[in-house]
């Protein structure tokens, strides 16, 4: 019993090693991550790997994947904190880890609550929407 205890621990203990603190990833994951330092404690485990997996295939990437990537992380980058902590909530609501038909599902529904607002309401969600997206397309802050 106590062997397979300790097996646990061993497997346990390798998992949350994916989703370290910031200072303690590799140099060359740091560098690629650089946009979410400052929120990376902030960040749910299953972010966290994913995140580091994204970095670890990130030299593999086809040159516009890398392209595509980096454009995003920028993007990221841009926002103010509160506009993160929204497209957090936006992005959870989007219920990522649900199977892909009960994700359709709920986003059908999300699809319908959305088309019985009112079209002043609906117009306003769409301001903000295009306010985000303008934002990102800004250029990057100088340090």
């Amino acid at each position: 019993m106590r062997f397979f205890c300790l097996l646990y621990l061993l497997f346990a203990f390798n998992g949350s090693a994916l989703a370290a603190g910031f200072d303690s990833l590799p140099a060359n994951e740091q560098k690629i991550l650089a946009p979410l330092a400052n929120d990376w404690d902030k960040l749910p485990k299953v972010q966290q790997e994913k995140w580091q997996r994204l970095a670890k295939r990130y030299p593999s990437l086809q040159p516009g994947e890398k392209a595509r990537f980096d454009e995003r992380m920028q993007g990221w980058n841009k926002l103010k904190p509160e506009d993160r902590r929204a497209a957090r909530e936006q992005f959870l609501e989007m219920k990522p880890n649900l199977p892909p038909e009960q994700r359709k599902e709920a986003l059908r529904k999300q699809w319908e609550s959305y088309q019985k607002l009112s079209p002043e309401k609906q117009a306003e969600y769409r301001a903000k929407a295009e306010a985000r997206q303008m934002q990102m397309q800004r250029p990057a802050r100088q340090p």
